[in-house]
């Protein structure tokens, strides 16, 4: 498996420090100016680097999956994370279940990228608060 499929898109991940999402993960993306935007890891820089990195505008968080569940069980203030995750797929017409087959759902919990775009909509309905 790539990298590339292990982390949320640059797109998301940018969307997510739009919204105000606290900036923490091992994975991030760096603006390396003449190569552009290129995906980094905590193994790739010293310490003192790595603490540099939160808050940065040059780099912006490349979430995993369970790096946005984490994020998600933290700041989650809905009532009912089934039924917001239905009008999700509903709002992006891509119904997956109904009610007690939510289970056939959970396909995108190991999705970066679906999560991202799930935690974007919580985050816009006020289904979930940003910790910075």
């Amino acid at each position: 498996m790539q990298l590339t499929e292990l982390c949320t898109s640059f797109d998301l991940s940018r969307k997510l420090k739009e919204a105000g999402v606290k900036q923490d993960s091992l994975f991030w993306y760096e603006n390396m100016d003449v190569a552009g935007w290129l995906l980094r890891y905590y193994k790739e820089i010293s310490e003192s680097e790595w603490e540099l990195q939160t808050g940065d505008a040059d780099f912006i968080s490349a979430f995993t999956a369970s790096e946005l569940w984490e994020m998600l069980q933290k700041n989650y203030k809905g009532s009912d994370l089934a039924e917001d995750i239905i009008s999700w797929q509903k709002h992006r017409s891509t119904i997956l279940c109904y009610g007690i087959a939510f289970c056939t759902a959970i396909d995108f919990i190991s999705k970066p990228d679906e999560l991202a775009d799930f935690i974007l909509w919580l985050i816009a309905n006020k289904y979930m608060e940003v910790s910075k």
